[in-house]
C-alpha cells in the first residue's frame, strides 16, 4: 500500500476521495488532539473464483498500510493503531491473515511491525 505524504489540503482531499471509493479497503484517520496526523488501512486482497471482487465472502487476507506525520513518530501512536486495526480486521471480517510489507530501508516501520508481532 502506498501512502504519500499529504501536506496540502487538496492532496488530502484527493486521497480521501480515492480511498472512500475503494470497496475493499478500509481506511481510518489517525487522530491526535482532534487533528488528523496520519492514516491506517486494511486492503483486502483475496479475490473470488472468477478473479473478480464481489463481496467480502471470498476475502482471506488483508495488507496493512499506514502513514504518520513525522512530528508524531516515536510516541507509540502507530503501535496502538496497528493493534486496533488488527483486532478490527480479525473481529469484523472472516480473514485468516493480515500482513505488511514495509520498504526495505524503513527500519522504524520494520521495528514497529516486529513489536506488533508481525
Amino acid at each position: 500500500m502506498n501512502f504519500q505524504i499529504l501536506t496540502l489540503k487538496k492532496d488530502a482531499e484527493n486521497f480521501i476521495n480515492i480511498a472512500s471509493k475503494e470497496k475493499f479497503m478500509k481506511v481510518f484517520a489517525i487522530e491526535v488532539d482532534n487533528e488528523a496526523v496520519g492514516s491506517i488501512a486494511l486492503n483486502f486482497s483475496q479475490i473470488n473464483d472468477k478473479n473478480n471482487y464481489n463481496n467480502y465472502e471470498n476475502i482471506e487476507t488483508a495488507e496493512l498500510g499506514y502513514w504518520l506525520a513525522e512530528k508524531h513518530w516515536n510516541k507509540g501512536i502507530i503501535t496502538l493503531a496497528i493493534k486496533d486495526i488488527v483486532e478490527y480486521g480479525f473481529n469484523d471480517y472472516e480473514i485468516n491473515c493480515i500482513y505488511a510489507t514495509p520498504f526495505k530501508d524503513n527500519i522504524a516501520s520494520q521495528k514497529v511491525l516486529k513489536k506488533s508481532r508481525f
